[in-house]
């Protein structure tokens, strides 16, 4: 049996998925090639580094876009230019449905593996914590393989989940397990030595000078404060944050947006 597709249901298909909608068309085999070729791009983008690199993930992500606009209208096309085809069991809206089922479970899946099958992750800042190394608003990509074979540095920025509740926070490593810190007239001081802390703003750093903290970091623990001391939640409040609640090492900004101004390019690229 021969029967005419429509342009218009191929670009509602497409808006669900592009394997659905070149299935409808009558390609089988770019349905399957779509979602192994995003698969291999994602994790190309990893082994070489280039979503760690300056303006690398702000590439990764237009050139996606731009792949999937084109991705989306081709079956469209396809439909346009094809008088008829002839219909098999793919054509059939079981298939259709197992095929958008499949897709959606495998990008769900990786979406929420992506930090341990790829070993990078996304997030967005929300706060002023870390200002000015990190202004509300930036976007960052962390990587989350960084303490699998090391462990974090002091001077780390590094994303973690908050000892005290199941929240995600971004902070510096101030010291490691064994370290001696203690603060004084907002001076940070580890193993009896006083740090210089370039990346402190001096009027983010007042209430800090009233504190008084003395302490050992346990073993397999971390002491992390915010750049932005005066705003900051960490832990001088929280507590040393235990290894296992490592996510990964804060590595590039890929994305700043202010409402009031729109995209901060200035940032784009920033190394941490």
């Amino acid at each position: 049996m021969k029967k005419k597709r429509s342009v218009w249901i191929a670009l509602l298909l497409g808006l669900l998925s592009s394997s659905v909608a070149f299935i409808y068309v009558g390609e089988p085999l770019l349905a399957a090639l779509v979602p192994a070729c995003e698969l291999i791009a994602v994790a190309a983008s990893r082994w070489t580094r280039l979503v760690f690199m300056p303006w690398g993930m702000t590439i990764i992500m237009v050139g996606s876009i731009v792949v999937s606009l084109v991705v989306f209208l081709m079956p469209a096309l396809i439909a346009f230019r094809r008088r008829e085809l002839v219909l098999t069991r793919l054509q059939s809206l079981p298939v259709y449905v197992l095929v958008l089922i499949l897709i959606t479970s495998g990008a769900y899946f990786l979406k929420e593996h992506r930090a341990q099958r790829f070993g990078f992750q996304p997030f967005r800042i929300p706060s002023k914590s870390m200002a000015n190394t990190l202004k509300s608003g930036d976007f960052i990509v962390a990587d989350t393989w960084a303490y699998r074979t090391s462990f974090p540095q002091r001077g780390d920025v590094v994303v973690y989940v908050a000892p005290d509740r199941d929240v995600k926070f971004v902070k510096r490593v101030i010291g490691v397990p064994g370290d001696s810190i203690a603060i004084k007239d907002g001076v940070v001081f580890v193993n009896g030595q006083p740090q210089q802390e370039m990346y402190i703003e001096p009027t983010f750093n007042v209430s800090t000078r009233k504190q008084s903290v003395e302490l050992t970091v346990p073993p397999n623990m971390y002491f992390v404060m915010g750049d932005n001391r005066d705003a900051s939640y960490d832990s001088r409040y929280q507590g040393s944050v235990p290894a296992a609640n490592m996510i990964g090492r804060a590595e590039v900004i890929w994305l700043s947006w202010e409402p009031t101004i729109g995209i901060r390019w200035d940032r784009i690229g920033k190394r941490l």
